[in-house]
């Protein structure tokens, strides 16, 4: 492997938190998975926070009124 292309790797690498194991891993599965034309779910990691959960008036199944509470539209 080029020796500019290890490195640039090698930084991605540490910068997303991942072994140059793992990149590699991810970027092999990746360019398979394309050229198979498949895709797998990828695992996603939310964030979550501290808290007494939702605000009061907030209703998460009602997706357009918690839409226009976030935009600060009364309803």
């Amino acid at each position: 492997m080029p020796e500019d292309v290890l490195k640039a790797a090698k930084q991605h690498a540490a910068r997303t938190n991942r072994t140059f194991t793992q990149l590699m891993r991810d970027a092999l599965t990746a360019t398979i998975e394309r050229e198979r034309g498949v895709q797998s779910p990828r695992r996603v990691i939310l964030p979550t926070f501290k808290g007494d959960g939702v605000q009061p008036g907030v209703e998460l199944s009602n997706s357009a009124a918690l839409k226009d509470q976030m935009d600060g539209v009364a309803r």
